[in-house]
């Protein structure tokens, strides 16, 4: 997953059997932006909910504080410190509404994390009397509110790194008080003399301030973890910035 994308799941409802997946082919959810970033208390933004389908559905805007624990990239929990209005809304057919979002808490020095989820609300009149499937739409995305020192520059490190037969489990460390957004972490195997023989990467995704987080890059070949002596990892970052680490292979 690419770290600016937004999170889109199908959520399955098991009624009892049947075909009404059909349902969701016509149905289509979206929001715009993909991100917020509020800079001050009383400064509200807008979430534009696009309903890109030709049928009419309910949505229920949720909010979230959001932490992250290394294993763990999404650990929420239900927050009021963001007002958002309103919390529910219909949209008929190729309806856009607006979502209004605030924030009551003032400024840490710390950036603060929250998400937003846009769940479409079932209507049971949709399902037929034989039973069938209930899909539900649902979009989160990021929204962060910008600490009082925003100067303070990202400050990522490859803390640790584990060698697999298959992959290398790579820890990275935030140490800033601004989340960090990391766009691919790579490797490239290399022999005794320095020789290259392959290399492959794997997406990134968010690191929140001050937050761990460890990522699987899989590796090139079979041969590279029978062959190669050192493994360089470069870690790219959405600002432009690669952290290079060189380990030995064994």
């Amino acid at each position: 997953m690419k770290p600016l994308a937004i999170a889109l799941t199908l959520c399955l409802s098991m009624i009892a059997g049947g075909a009404a997946a059909q349902a969701a082919d016509n149905q289509k959810l979206s929001v715009v932006p993909i991100r917020l970033n509020i800079a001050e208390v009383g400064h509200a933004q807008t979430v534009s909910v696009i309903n890109g389908g030709d049928s009419p559905m309910d949505i229920a805007v949720g909010a979230y504080s959001w932490a992250q624990h290394d294993g763990a990239a999404l650990d929420l929990s239900e927050s009021k410190n963001l007002l958002v209005f309103p919390r529910t809304i219909h949209l008929n057919a190729y309806e856009q509404r607006d979502v209004r979002v605030g924030i009551v808490t003032p400024l840490t020095d710390t950036e603060g994390s929250y998400r937003l989820s846009f769940t479409q609300i079932s209507d049971p009149t949709d399902l037929s009397s034989s039973g069938s499937v209930a899909m539900r739409l649902r979009i989160t995305m990021p929204v962060f509110i910008t600490p009082i020192d925003h100067t303070i520059k990202s400050n990522v490190e490859i803390q640790h790194t584990t060698v697999g037969q298959k992959a290398i489990a790579v820890q990275l460390h935030n140490r800033s008080n601004l989340h960090v957004s990391i766009q691919s972490i790579s490797i490239e195997a290399l022999d005794a003399h320095g020789t290259h023989i392959g290399s492959s990467q794997a997406p990134g995704w968010y690191i929140l301030a001050n937050a761990e987080q460890t990522f699987s890059v899989p590796l090139p070949t079979i041969a590279a973890y029978a062959q190669a002596t050192t493994f360089k990892i470069q870690v790219s970052t959405d600002d432009g910035k690669a952290i290079t680490k060189t380990i030995a292979a064994k």
